[in-house]
């Protein structure tokens, strides 16, 4: 005899659980199968050939089929976060970065100039004292030894704005001469390495997310994120490192509540440091962190973290200080003054001020101190911390010249953690797939349309970040998600895992 059939309600849980099932199969086959048809298509962006013949729309299409895949599982995290298949979210990541490996690079030249700043730092010289070109012309007697390598004058030849010297900040240095202790000149040894960080991110991700209580299936949104996989596994851009010392930073400043000891101080110091070191932008984060330590552990040792940190950095610049200031800054200054790209709120300020970068980058500072005076209270918790941190990184992002998508990298690894009814969230989930819209104006430029094709992606680009802060703004402000919680009533808190973006 067969039982009593299922209730309504019984059988309403099984249909959705096979929906649920069948809707986190279908957002991992999209995010695989675009990284697989990403390494496909990617041989035939061969530098310096066929620009015209590009499949740049064919490479935006499939960046928005990854992101489909990723919105889904987005979507599917917030169905019930604690329910989702970790195994499934992880097994999906390393399957989509083990097809990336072997992927050629698609538009991106930035890994050769890390490649030769590598050789020159393991020959023994100083790689912000010559430019590109000025090594090519007269390198010095251990360059001269190194350049002999046939693949030199390739690695040389496709360095963008060979005539300006490096502006990457010496651990990123210490980075390019291990992947070229990997692979010589090849940039393949750089991708080996920069995915080793990207794996041990994910790592810290799940470690961070357990430990401010939520539920660690949220690392999705970064190891399934398309900027990341495009920008670090294919570009191989260097920004994987600022990341991963970022969010090591948030861990250790979590660990130090609320009086967790010196050790954890230290490493909170040096992960600060060590992130500048990287590249300079996670210096931003600093007031934030200063700010939480004089919190939770008092002014004392908020004093003592910015000492250490400041002392990190300068430690890291000694080995380097052979050179006067003017000549170790001038690829910095070069990048401060010309550089422009992909911008958004520039272009305004440019209408509007006669010094917009100089009015940009007060404005940038002023957030980076604002945004955590006004946000974390005195209670000092991590979901605070982060959250200011996702505001002053995201802010910082939308209003620089040149925002290149491998920016965002740093944001993406924050993500899974930010907290309950923070407006960043979806703001960066829709940054996430707006940034494929920038690669169009190498289309552009190889079909040669006119410049205002590029003016109207852009504003599509930076108008669904924008459009997407405001409307989740609008949203918080009718559930009463900016209410104090006597304003909320009394019943009981939200759970620490929920999701409610």
């Amino acid at each position: 005899m067969t039982g009593p059939p299922p209730a309504p309600s019984e059988t309403g849980a099984v249909i959705r659980a096979i929906w649920s099932r069948r809707g986190w199969l279908a957002a991992s086959l999209l995010v695989v199968l675009s990284c697989a048809a990403w390494t496909w298509i990617s041989f035939r962006f061969r530098y310096g050939e066929g620009h015209a013949d590009r499949p740049i729309l064919t490479f935006v299409l499939l960046y928005a089929c990854a992101w489909a895949g990723f919105f889904l599982g987005y979507l599917q995290l917030r169905r019930g976060d604690r329910q989702a298949p970790l195994l499934l979210i992880v097994a999906t990541a390393l399957v989509a970065r083990v097809l990336l490996l072997s992927s050629g690079l698609i538009q991106e030249n930035d890994v050769y100039r890390y490649v030769l700043d590598g050789q020159v730092l393991l020959a023994g010289e100083n790689p912000y004292e010559q430019s590109p070109l000025e090594l090519s012309l007269l390198p010095p007697e251990p360059v001269e030894r190194a350049l002999s390598d046939p693949a030199a004058e390739q690695v040389i030849s496709r360095i963008g704005y060979a005539e300006i010297p490096t502006l990457y900040p010496p651990a990123a240095q210490a980075a390019f001469a291990a992947g070229g202790l990997i692979s010589g000149w090849n940039w393949i040894g750089l991708r080996v390495l920069f995915t080793l960080f990207d794996l041990a991110l994910m790592g810290l991700i799940v470690l961070l997310l357990t430990r401010i209580g939520s539920s660690p299936s949220r690392v999705l949104l970064y190891a399934w994120n398309p900027l990341v996989l495009k920008e670090v596994t294919n570009s191989v851009h260097v920004d994987v490192l600022p990341a991963f010392f970022v969010v090591l930073l948030m861990v250790s400043l979590e660990r130090t509540r609320p009086h967790g000891g010196w050790r954890w101080l230290l490493v909170a110091a040096g992960s600060m440091a060590a992130g500048v070191l990287s590249k300079l932008y996670p210096i931003l984060l600093l007031p934030a962190a200063v700010r939480f330590i004089s919190l939770v552990s008092g002014g004392k040792r908020a004093v003592t973290f910015a000492a250490a940190s400041l002392a990190g950095i300068v430690l890291g610049y000694v080995p380097f200080l052979s050179l006067d200031l003017d000549r170790l800054t001038e690829g910095l200054r070069s990048y401060a003054e010309r550089w422009r790209m992909n911008q958004g709120a520039f272009d305004l300020l440019e209408v509007l001020l006669p010094q917009p970068r100089l009015a940009c980058g007060i404005l940038i500072l002023a957030v980076a101190v604002a945004v955590p005076w006004v946000r974390l209270r005195s209670r000092g918790s991590p979901a605070e911390l982060i959250g200011a941190c996702h505001w002053v990184l995201l802010l910082w992002f939308l209003l620089l010249p040149a925002p290149f998508p491998w920016y965002a990298v740093v944001l993406a690894a924050l993500l899974p953690a930010a907290p309950r009814f923070a407006l960043t969230a979806p703001a960066v989930v829709a940054l996430s797939g707006a940034a494929g819209l920038y690669y169009l104006s190498f289309y552009y430029e190889y079909q040669r349309f006119p410049e205002a094709w590029w003016t109207w992606t852009r504003l599509a680009e930076h108008g669904l970040i924008w459009g997407t802060l405001g409307f989740t703004w609008l949203q918080s402000r009718r559930r009463g998600d900016f209410q104090s919680p006597s304003r909320r009533g009394t019943g009981s808190p939200p759970q620490k895992g929920g999701l409610s973006w």
